[in-house]
């Protein structure tokens, strides 16, 4: 199940990001996505109950 998610993600995300970088160029999207894993990861540091645990897990 998870190596399905994984995949379906990783497509989608290829897709999003792929036509994103052919409008904004490359370098500004890997910033923008290096910036969304950061955030994220500070997100998941602070968090504190099992509902956003399980949002942002």
């Amino acid at each position: 199940m998870i190596n399905s998610i994984t995949l379906l993600s990783a497509f989608i995300g290829a897709i999003f990001f792929g036509r994103l970088a052919d409008k904004i160029g490359r370098k500004r999207t890997y910033v923008l996505e290096a910036a969304i894993m950061v955030l994220v990861s500070l997100l998941r540091s602070l968090r504190r109950n099992n509902r956003l645990q399980v949002f942002l897990h």
